[in-house]
């Protein structure tokens, strides 16, 4: 008893003396910040640590709340904080974040608190699409390495996290209810830049024309700064609301997923990019082919649609604009010549491509008229000026077949396992064929959307994407949640 109660004073004494420690070295820190860099600095270097220790302590009991903080960094609000780096990736929240979630699963992996599950066939295949791109990059293009991080990298980390760390249905359901608040947020904002209600735009530089690679009046671009892109993404997450309408039973929630549907559909159109409307139209009609249940929904949009344009209040949507947008064929035929100029490259170069993100720059040697099937002949133009329109033939010339084997082998495992658990007929509260088919519609919405945009380059899309792939190929079907079914 005596040497326990000595152990114990020991104990105490170290615990009191560590203590103590920590706060002398507080108290001086605190010191030199408040004396050396003024209260406003002491003041977020504070909250900065209040924040860490928050999330690590989220973070060590459910990893999941940290990927949603990840979604939210790369919704277009990194560019407030990005800090340039010449030649390497820029310093910014999302990236910082993404360093911190890595560091929590590497310790979970330790403490046994998560564990890696097979099969790995997709985890190989996406680790050697990534070395390999990287590789490209090394012999054709160094300075590309900022893009490969956000084109291939990112991604494959959604993937990782989408398989190993969404294991449980209350983190499917986290993704679903963020994507549902960001989509109104996206439809607000849309609307309020589109109608010039400056005080609704945040942040600001949305509308400053000097910030940005794409400022096109009239289009709205909201925090991604990118017309095509901002419609592309609500393309994709509006896709949530149907598995929401489905499911409230309060007239109240109701009434509110049906407001946010709204808008994000205005959101939607005032982004005036016919690349993601087509797309929205085919992960829509996915959902009416895999589910009975979103039929009803999609029917009664229709007669609404119908309505609405028999009484005219498209108006609201600037008709003349909108025409416009969908008159010019401009773009439809920079499109055809830059397939046309990339199939030429192709057969030069068929397995390892001119080179990562490069092929833009090769279009004024492979310019020349065509005759294009169903269409007629497009004349020559300045091949220079033509730039990567689709996801697919643009990527095949610049990184080979070899790239564009892995990503089809990839996708094709993907089907193949969807297919497999839509048959084991899941009964999750949220991981269920209803859940699956708004799933299927968002990978859907952006391979149709990649045909006629090029995304590559961007990490949030891209990011969703994969994710959605590593939930489809990793989450477990419980045995007594699956019905076997062949229907």
């Amino acid at each position: 008893m005596n040497i326990n109660a000595t152990r114990f004073k020991i104990n105490q004494v170290i615990t009191g003396g560590s203590i103590i420690t920590l706060s002398l070295f507080i108290a001086a820190a605190s010191y030199i910040m408040l004396t050396r860099f003024g209260m406003m600095v002491f003041l977020v270097a504070l909250g900065g640590l209040i924040g860490v220790f928050i999330l690590y302590k989220i973070s060590t009991k459910d990893l999941s709340f940290a990927l949603i903080l990840w979604l939210l960094s790369m919704a277009g609000f990194e560019t407030i904080t990005r800090v340039s780096m010449p030649g390497l990736p820029d310093i910014s929240v999302d990236r910082l974040i993404l360093i911190w979630i890595v560091l929590m699963f590497l310790i979970r992996l330790m403490m046994k608190q998560e564990k890696l599950r097979g099969p790995y066939t997709v985890d190989i295949l996406m680790i050697l699409h990534t070395a390999y791109i990287l590789g490209n990059i090394v012999f054709s293009k160094p300075g590309a390495f900022p893009a490969w991080v956000v084109s291939n990298l990112l991604p494959l980390f959604a993937f990782i996290y989408g398989k190993y760390v969404i294991n449980k249905e209350n983190h499917l359901r986290n993704i679903f209810i963020f994507f549902f608040g960001l989509t109104i947020y996206y439809g607000m904002t849309a609307i309020a830049e589109h109608f010039h209600i400056n005080f609704l735009v945040w942040p600001k530089t949305i509308i400053n024309p000097n910030v940005g690679d794409l400022w096109q009046p009239g289009r709205s671009r909201g925090p991604v700064l990118h017309p095509p892109l901002f419609g592309q993404l609500q393309a994709m997450l509006m896709l949530v609301y149907f598995f929401f309408l489905i499911r409230v039973k309060s007239k109240m929630r109701l009434i509110m997923v049906c407001f946010g549907f709204a808008i994000s559909l205005l959101g939607l159109l005032f982004a005036y990019t016919r690349g993601p409307w087509v797309a929205a139209g085919v992960a829509i009609l996915v959902l009416a082919i895999l589910r009975p249940n979103y039929r009803k929904i999609i029917g009664v949009m229709a007669v609404l649609s119908l309505l609405i344009g028999m009484l005219g209040m498209f108006q609201l949507a600037n008709s003349d604009f909108l025409q416009e947008r969908l008159n010019t064929t401009g773009t439809f035929e920079g499109r055809l010549r830059f397939i046309a100029n990339s199939l030429r490259i192709i057969a030069d170069h068929p397995l390892f491509g001119v080179g990562y993100y490069t092929a833009k720059d090769k279009m004024v040697e492979y310019s020349e008229g065509t005759y294009i099937p169903f269409y007629g002949y497009v004349k020559k133009k300045q091949g220079k000026d033509i730039v990567p329109h689709d996801i697919y033939v643009g990527r095949t010339a610049d990184e080979g077949l070899v790239s564009a084997g892995l990503l089809f082998a990839i996708s094709i495992i993907i089907f193949r396992t969807f297919v497999r658990k839509w048959r084991a007929n899941p009964q999750g509260k949220w991981f269920n064929r209803d859940y699956m088919a708004v799933m299927a519609a968002i990978m859907a919405c952006y391979l149709v959307g990649g045909m006629a945009i090029d995304y590559r380059y961007f990490h949030n899309v891209n990011v969703i994407m994969f994710l959605m792939m590593g939930i489809v190929y990793g989450f477990e079907v419980e045995p007594n949640q699956a019905v076997t079914t062949r229907r």
